[in-house]
């Protein structure tokens, strides 16, 4: 346990040990994704059916484990290790998401743990929840210390309507329970409601308001909500837009592009610089040991060759390895971008 984490665990906080509360929180969060994810905190992800919500966390979490930007934006300081509480379905769905990201990029399997043992169980009853403490507790102890802890989605692991806050409630408890007990972040993913429809008058079957999670008590609990969305810009992809935020992130809303062929988001290149977009490319394919062309970096990147080759030779020179292969009159390189 963290020496931070032993001095919050006091039982009440007056006096000398008040004013070294105060002293400690001084310092900001540290991140665990920089710009999206922090220690200490509880996160929420919304969205409607068909998004893709679970696809996206888990890309997330895949990249994270090896220190990847996230979505090609996104720092991680260190590898994270998460725990990923499957509620629902076979875990073969992961299996073969983790297959096709692999064909991209090598995530760690060390720090991804998947979990279907809290499938079934219900955070009302008193003794399931003692069994998914346990089953944790267990995992833990066995596997080592996590950074976070994905439960996907909420609406699995407790009966009852989630508009109503005294089923919220227990997800709120719950969630507080596993980040006192664990020291790690909660992220929990959930469906969104499509607000009420109006039953009489001119609006009729018209919603009242927009997508939303439930009741407002549950939005009350969590340092950080997304909301994900479709792309409304005519891009294809995710739009992500916080909803709440009590830490103060950077980035209030970004926009995904998606790939069908690999299954990955990246971020809208609009919001990189050349040299951003070549090193993240650069980054996937040096962990896959990837070798490559100008043209084939220059397709990846969305740029012209010319600005490929001119990073080559100067900003980013020390990130190419020739292989001594050739492709033609092409030159194949090798990923070093670790190396600057």
């Amino acid at each position: 346990m963290r020496e931070i984490d032993k001095f919050f665990n006091l039982p009440y906080f007056t006096g000398e040990s008040l004013d070294e509360l105060a002293e400690k929180c001084k310092e900001p969060r540290k991140p665990i994704i920089d710009g999206l994810i922090y220690e200490d905190t509880g996160v929420m992800f919304f969205a409607d059916d068909g998004i893709g919500k679970s696809l996206l966390t888990f890309q997330i979490i895949c990249e994270a484990s090896v220190g990847l930007p996230v979505f090609g934006y996104f720092q991680c300081p260190k590898p994270v290790r998460t725990l990923w509480c499957q509620m629902e379905r076979h875990p073969r769905e992961l299996g073969e998401r983790y297959k096709k990201f692999s064909s991209v990029f090598k995530p760690s399997s060390n720090n991804i743990i998947l979990t279907t043992k809290l499938q079934g169980l219900d955070i009302k009853k008193e003794s399931d929840w003692k069994k998914i403490m346990d089953i944790i507790h267990e995992i833990i102890l066995t596997e080592g210390d996590v950074n976070l802890i994905v439960f996907d989605p909420i609406y699995c692991m407790v009966s009852g309507d989630l508009s109503e806050p005294a089923t919220v409630a227990y997800v709120n408890r719950f969630s507080q329970q596993i980040q006192n007990i664990f020291n790690v972040t909660t992220l929990f993913i959930t469906h969104s409601n499509r607000g009420i429809k109006i039953q009489t008058g001119k609006l009729k079957g018209q919603r009242t308001q927009g997508d939303f999670f439930g009741s407002r008590f549950l939005r009350a609990h969590f340092s950080t909500v997304y909301h994900i969305s479709r792309r409304s810009d005519g891009g294809f992809g995710s739009h992500w837009k916080l909803d709440k935020d009590s830490i103060a992130l950077p980035c209030d809303e970004f926009f995904l592009d998606f790939d069908q062929e690999s299954f990955l988001s990246r971020i809208d290149p609009a919001m990189l610089d050349n040299k951003e977009r070549v090193a993240n490319v650069l980054r996937q394919w040096e962990t896959s040991g990837r070798e490559f062309t100008n043209l084939q970096l220059s397709t990846a990147c969305q740029l012209p060759s010319k600005v490929i080759e001119n990073l080559r030779l100067r900003d980013m020179k020390l990130a190419f390895k020739d292989s001594g292969k050739r492709n033609g009159i092409s030159r194949i390189y090798t990923s070093e971008i670790s190396k600057i």
